[in-house]
């Protein structure tokens, strides 16, 4: 199992395109990603969403993701985000 890790350098994730670079970033022949999140203290609800959005797909592609060193203000936004897209689809397009 080959593994990667991504450290995110940005204090500051605010754009789609900065969850979009996250999915540049990781290699095919890897099969194991590790997404650091230390130097990170904020992201915004854009960035949460396109990186639901990234992590989905690396799933998808078969790829084991682990989210490190992630602040609990972090980590309660994405579960928010996450929640707000569910409801989303059960209320508006009937899909669970």
């Amino acid at each position: 199992m080959s593994r990667q890790v991504i450290h995110l350098s940005k204090k500051l994730l605010a754009f789609r395109e900065d969850a979009i670079k996250i999915k540049k970033e990781s290699k095919r022949n890897s099969s194991y990603i590790i997404i650091d999140f230390s130097e990170v203290h904020f992201i915004s609800r854009a960035f949460a969403d396109e990186f639901l959005n990234v992590f989905e797909k690396l799933q998808k592609d078969g790829l084991k993701i682990q989210l490190k060193n992630m602040k609990p203000t972090l980590k309660k936004l994405l579960q928010t985000v996450k929640k707000t897209r569910k409801k989303i689809n059960e209320e508006l397009l009937g899909q669970g």
